[in-house]
């Protein structure tokens, strides 16, 4: 599993560690994945500027990880605000 120091080397881009694939997205990244979600809806896509969203760290699991262990491990760095799991497809 990736650990903080990993990923805090200012590299932008991913980082892959056995179960996980870590993806440190920036504010500017959020906007550009936030306009092409909403991209039916042009008056929410300009009313939301960079500086809205947060940054945030997308981990994907890349093989048959326990997800309950990914979620009480990431979620013991200081600074994590939340961690959230998505639901089924």
């Amino acid at each position: 599993m990736s650990s903080a120091g990993q990923l805090g080397d200012g590299q932008d881009g991913a980082a892959v560690a056995g179960d996980v694939c870590d993806v440190l997205e920036t504010q500017q990244q959020a906007s550009e994945r936030f306009s092409e979600l909403f991209a039916d809806q042009p008056e929410l896509v300009e009313s939301v500027t960079p500086a809205t969203l947060p940054g945030s760290l997308r981990i994907t699991l890349v093989e048959s990880a326990p997800i309950d262990d990914i979620v009480d491990h990431d979620s013991s760095f200081d600074g994590v605000e939340a961690v959230i799991e998505p639901g089924p497809d």
